[in-house]
Parts: C-alpha cells; structure tokens; sequence
C-alpha cells in the first residue's frame, strides 16, 4: 500500500476511540504526518488480499521445503539400512547392537549429505 504522494503507508490496528468510546476498523495512513490521503476500500481489499495471498504462498514453500528434507532423511536411512542389513548378524554376534545403530545413523548423515548435495 502506498501513499501516491509520499510513497508508504503504515497500517492502523481495529481499536476503540478514545474520545468516543466507539471501535472502528483497521485502516492504512501515509506515514506523513500531514498528509490527509486515505486509500478506497476497495483498493485496501485489493492490497490485503494480494498480502494473504504471499503469505500462503510462503507458508506452502516452506511446507514443500520441509516434506524435501524429510523425505531425503527418510531415504538415506533406508539406503544405509540396506547397505548394512549384510552385516547386521555380525553385530548381534557381538551383542552391540547400539554399536550398529549409530553406523547406519551415522552412514544415513552420509547418505543424506550426499542428497541434498546434488550426488557430490
């Protein structure tokens, strides 16, 4: 929203009039003390609806985001799980099982590196 005079515009939260008691709704002021422009309501329907629609957006990359990189973690794991399920009786013989849960955790931080690097 902007002031076609001064440029920005500040928003004014929904509140309850000091002189009369009343609430009224948000509204949008230039940031100019003096300056009296008041943008229509339609134009600040316009603008709030274009805000909402940039802040959804932004939630749902970052959703996308987020579903990439477990899906990566999930993949390595099972990949390090794979490699090493050959190998898995050797550490029951030797009653360390701990001892092969950190390898496949610390081959899945391996795998995982390598995804998200592209294969590198």
């Amino acid at each position: 929203m902007q002031c076609p005079k001064h440029g920005t515009m500040r928003s004014i939260p929904a509140g309850v009039s000091k002189k009369t008691g009343k609430p009224y709704p948000a509204f949008y002021v230039c940031t100019e003390e003096s300056c009296t422009y008041r943008p229509e309501k339609s134009e600040v329907n316009k603008f709030e609806k274009n805000l909402d629609q940039e802040i959804v957006q932004e939630r749902i990359d970052k959703r996308i985001g987020e579903k990439d990189t477990h899906i990566a973690r999930a993949v390595a794991l099972n990949d390090a799980t794979a490699l090493l399920a050959p190998n898995a009786m050797h550490y029951v013989a030797l009653n360390s099982l701990d001892a092969l849960r950190d390898e496949v955790l610390k081959t899945a931080d391996r795998f995982y590196t390598w995804l998200t690097n592209g294969g590198k």
